[in-house]
């Protein structure tokens, strides 16, 4: 919600929405994400520059050094994730960085990032953070905390001008969408979205084969918002070669599996991000079982809360 108080404006930092995405697996594909101003271009001069010297000349957002130990980046493949639906995205990238053994070289300081500290891996760390492999190929940027509305420009024209200035091979956005029907009688199993920006992609032939299509969609047609949305509308605009894989999740629990399956697609198409899923999927076995068992637990004190109550026989009063 947006209100104005003595002059500042408070800005919601979630708001969900829905929106028709047609697809060749099902008539309809319903995808709903955090809401934020699409603003996506760059326009600002690109400076050449190692990752851990490289700062931002917008005032409001800056990608900071972490240490002077240099890692030279190699046009390295980078996957990103935001805020979203059962946590997919933060799961997902930080089992990526634990099994790569990736290192923390830089982060992202803005006054719209949300004011926090993170506690991982026995370190206090900033919330948005960039991570590489020693090699220099592979990058992660994962941020785990709202960005503001109004600060989506700035971060986005950071982020861009240093894909650009590091000379990136491609661009991942990765992330949880709400399930378009959570019904047990929908009855299909859940897929993976696929979107993809390059102009080499035969959509009919090589592209589509990697994939499983009882668990990877390719559509038509998507909308997608939010700073994730703006993030790949201005790599579009900048000519960078970027895709998003998006899962269905439902928000309000978190979801290794459907992190386990988004990291399954990637490897198909960036074998640099190969991982083994199993401690996830284990993970997500043990959540559903814990999730049926409060279910069983819910249905059983309301079938005890429906029963009529069984009075005893009133005494007598005059004998």
């Amino acid at each position: 919600m947006s209100t104005s108080r003595c002059g500042r404006t408070w800005t919601r930092t979630r708001n969900d929405t829905v929106f028709t995405l047609p697809c060749r697996f099902e008539s309809t594909i319903l995808i709903s994400i955090t809401i934020y101003p699409l603003i996506m271009v760059s326009r600002k001069t690109i400076d050449h520059s190692a990752i851990v010297d490289h700062a931002a000349e917008d005032e409001h957002a800056v990608i900071c050094a972490l240490s002077s130990k240099k890692i030279v980046l190699k046009n390295p493949s980078v996957i990103a994730g935001f805020p979203d639906n059962g946590m997919v995205a933060s799961i997902s990238l930080n089992h990526v960085i634990e099994q790569l053994r990736m290192h923390q070289v830089a982060f992202v300081d803005s006054q719209y990032i949300m004011a926090s500290a993170l506690y991982i891996g026995k370190k206090i760390r900033h919330p948005f953070r960039v991570y590489t492999n020693d090699a220099g190929t592979a990058c992660v940027l994962v941020c785990e905390v709202p960005v503001l509305a109004r600060g989506i420009r700035s971060i986005v024209n950071s982020l861009v001008d240093w894909l650009i200035s590091n000379k990136i091979a491609d661009l991942t956005v990765m992330g949880g969408i709400p399930p378009t029907n959570v019904s047990p009688s929908h009855g299909k199993p859940r897929t993976a979205l696929i979107l993809y920006n390059f102009d080499d992609a035969d959509p009919e032939s090589k592209f589509q084969d990697s994939f499983d299509q009882t668990k990877v969609a390719v559509p038509s047609t998507a909308f997608v918002v939010g700073i994730a949305g703006a993030l790949l509308a201005s790599c579009v605009a900048n000519k960078v070669k970027c895709r998003g894989m998006f899962v269905p999740s439902i928000g309000a629990t978190p979801d290794p599996g459907g992190a386990a399956m988004l990291l399954e697609s990637l490897s198909k198409i960036a074998p640099l991000f190969q991982t083994n899923t199993a401690s996830l999927e284990a993970e997500a076995e043990m959540i559903k079982k814990q999730l049926e068992e409060l279910l069983r637990m819910q249905q059983e004190a309301m079938a005890e809360s429906e029963q009529p109550a069984i009075r005893p026989e009133a005494e007598r009063i005059y004998k």
